[in-house]
């Protein structure tokens, strides 16, 4: 088997996972908090076989997501049913880094310099 891979016993189905929506958000609330997706839908709190075929689909989809641009690589590869076309890319802006920023730089200035401890936080205006 390839890191990766799941095994063949596996019966959740990752394609299903990567494609639908509401199963990708429910395992994206439950994978990362270790609780099984039965109990999350509301059943009781133990590990069923099929917890653990949606949490190793679900581990699987997060190994073969790029920490990058968060896509997969057959979803560019025309060979395993993707397109090259498949995502495009926009640039945003947003107001609160841009002013985190400001700060930052203004953090790097001479009366800053071998200050050791800075740290920057934010807080809302009331």
């Amino acid at each position: 088997m390839l890191d990766g891979d799941l095994p063949a016993e596996v019966g959740a189905d990752p394609k299903r996972l990567m494609s639908d929506d509401g199963s990708a958000a429910v395992m994206d609330y439950c994978g990362p908090a270790g609780i099984p997706r039965s109990f999350f839908l509301g059943g009781p709190h133990i590990w069923t076989a099929s917890d653990r075929d949606w949490a190793l689909s679900w581990q699987v989809k997060h190994r073969r997501t790029c920490s990058g641009c968060g896509t997969r690589p057959e979803e560019w590869d025309p060979s395993q049913g993707g397109d090259r076309r498949a995502y495009e890319f926009s640039i945003g802006v947003c107001a609160g880094c841009e002013q985190k920023e400001r700060v930052e730089s203004n953090m790097r200035g001479p009366e800053w310099e071998g200050q050791r401890g800075k740290t920057l936080s934010v807080r809302k205006r009331v």
